[in-house]
């Protein structure tokens, strides 16, 4: 199992308009978009009722214009970008967008590879794979967990922090658990 944590400055706009936004109510939310493997994984129903946070569920019935559309602004405009790869992927366009959006928005790009997925697993060569897939990510300044527990970690501690809520532990900077 491993862990790669970073600290990044959670929000897209500089400190002074984020404050003018959160001061006038001006996009006075946050959210996740809820990127990765599709192919009836159940990943998504695993981690949102650990979510303190909206989200954004990106899987429809009919994947149509307006479905499409409505993802692109999403991931324009979430607080952060989750991709979560489990063994269930068939087309590999998530990698591409997580590379890129680890390049362009590192401070809010979430990665999380899950080794198995309803007793389904990567093989070797294909883990192997993910793993330098997530070493990219991660030195591009992204943050890569292996649990869906520590993503929900992760997501709901910053927005406790954004929000002046604090545990009665400390965050590990290891694998993002509260102790």
């Amino acid at each position: 199992d491993f862990y790669f944590c970073t600290h990044p400055n959670i929000f897209k706009c500089s400190y002074k308009d984020r404050k003018i936004m959160l001061d006038t109510g001006i996009n006075n939310r946050f959210t996740v978009f809820l990127g990765g493997t599709c192919n009836d994984s159940k990943w998504r129903d695993k981690l949102i009722p650990m979510l303190h946070i909206k989200y954004f569920n990106p899987v429809v019935d009919d994947w149509n214009e307006e479905a499409q559309k409505r993802e692109i602004n999403e991931r324009l405009y979430d607080d952060f970008l989750l991709y979560t790869i489990t063994p269930k992927m068939i087309g590999v366009y998530s990698i591409a967008e997580v590379v890129e959006d680890s390049i362009k928005h590192s401070d809010r790009t979430v990665l999380c590879l899950l080794p198995e997925d309803d007793e389904v697993k990567f093989t070797y060569p294909q883990w192997k794979s993910l793993v330098q897939v997530a070493k990219m990510v991660y030195e591009n300044g992204a943050v890569v967990f292996s649990s869906l527990e520590n993503v929900a970690n992760y997501l709901n501690s910053n927005y406790n922090e954004r929000n002046n809520i604090r545990y009665d532990g400390c965050v590990n900077n290891v694998d993002g658990n509260i102790e």
